[in-house]
């Protein structure tokens, strides 16, 4: 085992293909404390180092309705019902025996949010067999109103509890 993980190691980070869904989901129920239970439309990413897995990552349909985010974000109903389908859970991240020394947690997340935009969007397109929008969710922060950008800001800062929600716009 590494003392340190180093990311010119190989590290990969792929969607999970359907003949591998039935071994991503035995790994968490073996591996991660809630299990396979995944909900809603669903992105499963694996890290993999020389062919080995050692991380796995899912990713779900976001809650309806969820105070928090919607006041962090500024979205009214009528916002939020246009705009959830972009947004994107996180509801497991686990790393696997195989992948357990220091920063290898880190790398894992960061090459899996590097890629969950286009990933994402790959989903919400063939289940809803629409037409969808590439870099969309992005625009929200520009289209805020004028002094909301400050009070997000400030709210990042400590004014409220972090957002539990993973957002598409958040690793570019």
């Amino acid at each position: 085992m590494p003392e340190r993980f180093e990311t010119s190691q190989g590290l990969v980070v792929r969607p999970v293909v359907a003949s591998e869904i039935g071994r991503f989901d035995a790994l968490l129920d073996e591996h991660h404390w809630l299990g396979r239970g995944l909900v809603g439309e669903t992105l499963r990413h694996i890290a993999v180092i020389d062919g080995e897995w050692i991380g796995l990552v899912g990713y779900g349909s976001p809650a309806l309705t969820c105070s928090a985010r919607d006041w962090w974000i500024g979205w009214s109903p009528t916002v939020r019902y246009r705009r959830l389908r972009f947004v994107a859970n996180n509801q497991r991240f686990c790393i696997l025996p195989a992948g357990r020394y220091p920063n290898v947690a880190s790398a894992v997340l960061g090459a899996s949010l590097r890629r969950l935009a286009a990933d994402w969007e790959s989903v919400c397109s063939r289940t809803r067999k629409k037409k969808s929008i590439a870099g969309h969710a992005d625009s929200l922060r520009t289209r805020a109103r004028p002094g909301h950008a400050r009070r997000r800001r400030h709210r990042a800062q400590g004014g409220r509890r972090p957002l539990a929600q993973a957002r598409l716009a958040a690793a570019h």
